[in-house]
């Protein structure tokens, strides 16, 4: 008798497990599934937005370039100006330094000949 229960119960337990396996496995195997329709699903919306996306693109696209070349020649105008201002700035300061110098020698020179005056003087 103890033998005849002792198998029926490892039997059971065999078949039990047998069948929590197999229900373990379903349940992954949902899972799974389910987790790939949400991955088609939002797949799927992902690429309907950028095609969107691409569309309203094409659609501003000639405007797009018009500003990309507007901004270009601004940036060129400004540089362009920029370098003038800049050349401009250094002949004049240039000029105002040499205007400087002429005077500084003049100052100098006269400086100089009242100091041997003095010196003569004394």
């Amino acid at each position: 008798r103890k033998e005849r229960k002792t198998k029926e119960t490892a039997e059971k337990k065999k078949a039990s497990m047998k069948e929590k396996r197999k229900r373990k496995k379903e349940e992954n195997r949902k899972r799974h599934d389910q987790k790939k329709k949400e991955i088609l699903y939002f797949k799927k919306e992902w690429m309907e937005k950028e095609r969107e996306r691409k569309l309203e693109r094409s659609r501003r696209g000639e405007r797009g370039e018009k500003r990309e070349r507007e901004r270009r020649e601004r940036r060129e105008r400004e540089r362009r100006e920029r370098r003038e201002r800049e050349r401009e700035g250094r002949e004049g300061e240039s000029r105002e330094r040499q205007r400087e110098r002429g005077k500084g020698e003049r100052e100098s020179d006269g400086g100089s000949e009242k100091e041997i005056e003095i010196w003569y003087a004394t």
